[in-house]
């Protein structure tokens, strides 16, 4: 590979000219360990709502919240994975989940009014994504992990 400012012949793996210091490669992109830790924590968490829903299943709480608490964990790690990945579909997936289990736990309120859990998970359902979407907007480098995302 040549250098398009000197002219010189540099290694295939490099990310700049030896010569005269001109980038060759885009860098590849960098997130803020931070922004890393939020999004195994994520992942984490859809792990936790995936044991919680297996142990409901394990002992015969069979109901459509363990089935919710399933799909969730489900959604929550395949979000994070994207994201991990560098794809912005996981943040819109997030949303979307969030305002799935907005709208079913609204409804199984009714059904449980007093229920703790259904609550939290509604709170958390809209401050979720919402503090993802900061999360994300954290800078490494000057260039922040959301611009990154294709």
């Amino acid at each position: 590979m040549k250098c398009s400012k000197c002219k010189r012949e540099v290694a295939e793996d490099s990310l700049f000219c030896e010569y005269c210091g001109n980038q060759v490669r885009p860098l590849p992109p960098q997130r803020h360990d931070f922004v890393t830790f939020i999004l195994w924590l994520m992942g984490l968490g859809g792990v936790m709502a995936i044991m919680i829903a297996a142990l409901q299943f394990y002992t015969g709480f069979i109901e459509m919240i363990a089935v919710i608490f399933f799909c969730t964990g489900l959604i929550c790690l395949y979000s994070a994975y994207l994201l991990l990945t560098w794809k912005k579909i996981g943040y819109w997936l997030t949303m979307g989940a969030a305002g799935f289990d907005f709208v079913v736990m609204a409804i199984f309120n009714n059904r449980y009014p007093f229920y703790g859990g259904m609550i939290t998970v509604t709170i958390l359902s809209f401050t979720i994504p919402l503090v993802l979407f900061f999360v994300l907007q954290v800078k490494k480098n000057g260039r922040s992990c959301w611009s990154l995302l294709k």
